[in-house]
């Protein structure tokens, strides 16, 4: 385990470094142009997340099979888009953006099925296991959204057990 020396000269030097002014950008309401796009969504993780962080999404739209999340989504966050496969959501995606013109940011944040990767499931195949499929439609989609939407600056955060 390393303990940082907060008395060394390098620790120092870098506890004195600013960072540059960031220039000036187009900053537009997140609730104009901004849409999530949560795959293996659960219960909302990602959107709950959001809203601590006080920001709300133009379009919230929810991907996961399980019925009972879904509900739970839907009670949650009537505005959501709720759908049950990555492989409907590619079919109906451009409909989607249709009612949303101004979107020019967009997040795919979520956490496909761990079970196959988990240390505590002692018969965990990783990529052997069926439920890893999803890592890979996760990825699909990820590649697949610019195409979808090149108007839109994607950006990606997936989550998943360390080990």
């Amino acid at each position: 385990r390393h303990e940082p020396n907060e008395l060394s000269r390098t620790f120092d030097y870098i506890a004195k470094l600013q960072d540059e002014p960031l220039p000036p950008r187009d900053v537009r309401s997140p609730e104009s142009s901004l849409i999530l796009v949560a795959p293996f969504d659960g219960i909302g993780g990602a959107m709950r997340a959001l809203e601590i962080l006080t920001i709300t999404p133009a379009v919230y739209v929810s991907v996961d099979n399980d019925e009972e999340c879904q509900a739970v989504v839907s009670r949650e966050w009537p505005e959501a888009i709720c759908i049950r496969d990555i492989a409907i959501l590619e079919k109906r995606f451009r409909d989607i953006l249709k009612d949303f013109p101004a979107l020019k940011s967009g997040l795919v944040a979520g956490g496909p099925p761990c079970q196959g990767f988990s240390a505590l499931n002692s018969g965990r195949e990783g990529f052997e296991d069926p439920r890893s499929d999803c890592v890979s439609a996760f990825a699909h989609l990820c590649q697949l959204l610019p195409f979808e939407a090149p108007a839109i600056t994607w950006e990606y955060m997936m989550e998943n057990v360390a080990a």
